[in-house]
């Protein structure tokens, strides 16, 4: 998978309910993905997200895709102070070729966080 890339899209994956702006901030756990069962790691900057929203509002700046790290980005940004409920489809993707061969065959783990930090 990870030769030719990998993406998992999550529709309608995030839904916020709210009256006033916001930034949505993601980041990761930590630097790496952690392998359960050794030692063995891959970088978090790998994986990239990336927010839709389907019909697009004048309203809402969505930056990306992003690289993940373990640092707080913006990934979403609501500049109106009407009620609104928005559900944003999220993708997570890893592009061909972005991670170095040959890695130890296990199941690697890493959080992703999403925090909405009222302006």
């Amino acid at each position: 998978d990870y030769t030719n890339g990998k993406s998992i899209e999550i529709q309608n994956g995030l839904k916020v309910t709210t009256y006033n702006t916001y930034n949505l901030m993601v980041k990761s756990s930590n630097n790496d993905f952690i392998s359960q069962t050794s030692s063995a790691t891959i970088p978090i900057s790998v994986l990239h997200v990336e927010a839709g929203l389907n019909p697009s509002k004048s309203n809402v700046v969505i930056n990306g895709p992003l690289t993940m790290s373990s640092t707080d980005q913006t990934l979403i940004a609501r500049t109106a102070t009407n009620p609104q409920t928005l559900e944003y489809d999220i993708r997570f993707f890893i592009p061909a070729n972005q991670i170095e061969t040959p890695i130890e065959a296990a199941t690697y783990t890493a959080y992703i966080y999403f925090t909405i930090v009222p302006n």
